[in-house]
């Protein structure tokens, strides 16, 4: 039989940017607010409880299916790919209570300080770019861009000070996982990283940080050697003007991502990877991006993929199958093993007859924005 056990539930907890806490990334069964919300309460909060006995019996639980679903298409889930961070970390995955839970339990806290962003990205929205929900009141009326009104709507404004002392809280935390907005933005980053070294903490901790890279406070210098471990997930989208047409130009890869990658290099117990959102301006590109980041020039090797699905206007699949058909198969042939993995997920069938109006809609007001 195969094992369904997943030990997120008993080693960790994730805080949304809009200030919601959910029992990890994938399953959206809020717990409440975290302005509200005691941390014991929410640890052991019914949802919780009913999704660890669920797990302990071995069952699938029903906020958990895109896990499921992904395990069987032979993909690799949320599941899979903590219970091995925690085996790579020297964690174990066992717990011992089938429900019931002590905050000494949680190794592993995935959190945001809201929706602080210096960006506002094409595909994001405003629960995750304060740049973004700056925009909210200048957009135009049509439908099309009732994704982001919406997504304005019940954002809170979360309490760093609050956060910090929950992270104090929590004495078996191994990884820290800082997510944004933009971390290296938010009011409270620095004065975490402080409160974590003067408690003698920061040895014990390893950060994994999501960051579009395009800010270097100097502070990070100084503080980050005393942690276990740091990894940044730079945010990259593309090179060149593909970066630019959906980050702007304070994004450019060469003239801002690619010298912060240089000086923060130097750090001795820093890794770099890179996370590209795919979306409608940049699937057709993403080889030749690759083929950039592993050049000597550059030597980003550690590639990850992500795909827009919504708003779907923006997904890939807003394109017609007709402009994607071709650069699909040369994706599934690459020289590149996650592009090929990445593609070989995807059918051209998913592709639009042709291209979305929504898209081409939101194109000519994203045009005028940038």
């Amino acid at each position: 039989m195969k094992d369904k056990t997943c030990a997120i539930p008993w080693k960790s907890l994730y805080i949304h940017s809009n200030g919601s806490v959910f029992p990890c990334c994938i399953v959206f069964k809020k717990l409440g607010n975290f302005n509200e919300l005691n941390l014991e309460n929410a640890w052991n909060h019914p949802t919780m409880l009913e999704i660890r006995k669920s797990h302990a019996q071995g069952l699938e639980y029903p906020g958990c299916k895109s896990c499921w679903n992904r395990e069987d298409k032979g993909l690799s889930s949320r599941r899979n790919s903590f219970q091995l961070d925690l085996e790579e970390a020297g964690l174990t995955t066992h717990f011992e209570t089938p429900s019931h839970a002590s905050l000494e339990d949680i190794v592993h806290f995935d959190i945001s300080f809201g929706n602080q962003c210096n960006l506002n990205c094409a595909f994001c929205s405003p629960d995750k770019s304060s740049k973004w929900e700056q925009l909210v009141n200048d957009l135009p009326s049509e439908s099309t861009f009732d994704f982001y009104r919406d997504r304005a709507k019940n954002i809170s404004s979360i309490n760093s000070q609050r956060l910090i002392d929950s992270i104090l809280m929590l004495p078996s935390l191994s990884i820290l996982e800082i997510k944004g907005g933009e971390p290296f933005f938010a009011k409270g980053h620095q004065s975490l990283l402080e409160k974590l070294i003067s408690a003698n903490r920061a040895k014990n901790i390893s950060l994994w940080y999501s960051s579009n890279l395009t800010i270097l406070p100097e502070y990070l210098f100084e503080l980050l050697p005393h942690f276990k471990s740091v990894h940044i997930s730079i945010s990259l989208d593309g090179v060149g003007e593909v970066q630019e047409n959906i980050r702007g130009k304070k994004a450019s890869f060469d003239d801002v991502i690619l010298p912060n990658v240089n000086k923060i290099r130097m750090l001795p117990n820093l890794s770099l990877s890179t996370h590209t959102t795919v979306c409608a301006y940049n699937f057709i590109h993403l080889e030749s991006m690759l083929e950039y980041l592993h050049s000597s020039k550059v030597s980003l090797r550690s590639n990850a993929f992500g795909l827009v699905r919504k708003p779907a206007f923006l997904s890939p699949f807003a394109l017609s199958q007709y402009s994607v058909k071709s650069k699909l198969f040369e994706f599934k042939n690459s020289s590149f093993k996650k592009l090929r993995k990445f593609a070989q997920n995807i059918n051209i069938e998913d592709f639009n007859e042709e291209t979305d109006p929504e898209f081409l809609s939101f194109n000519q007001y994203w045009s005028s924005v940038y």
